[in-house]
């Protein structure tokens, strides 16, 4: 029972030592700065993780930095999480639920 528990402290630890800092909104969201000012977010989900930057360069950085300590799989860009679709797009990001409300409608027999 304390697996769990272990895992995410020595996470948390890890987080600080590579310049991460909690969100005061939110324990599972980590945030720095980088060397050009820009944020740099990892969001943790039991033991998945959500990588936000600007560039893919540093999020391969950052997934470098991450490996060198646990042991990971790379699952690609993010598709779905939390019964959310999240598309690329040109400029910007598209969110949506469809496949959430889909299942919501078949589990009430209203499909």
């Amino acid at each position: 029972k304390q697996s769990p528990r272990c895992w995410n402290k020595r996470f948390c630890e890890h987080m600080k030592f590579l310049g991460f800092k909690e969100s005061g909104a939110d324990p599972c969201v980590f945030i720095r700065e980088n060397e050009r000012k820009k944020l740099e977010i990892i969001a943790v989900y039991v033991d998945d993780l959500i990588l936000i930057a600007e560039t893919l360069k540093e999020i391969h950085q950052i997934k470098e930095c991450l490996s060198d300590t646990f042991k990971m799989k790379d699952m690609g860009k993010l598709r779905y999480c939390l019964g959310v679709n999240f598309e690329l797009s040109g400029g910007g990001i598209s969110l949506c639920q469809k496949q959430y409300v889909l299942k919501l409608l078949e589990k009430y027999g209203l499909s």
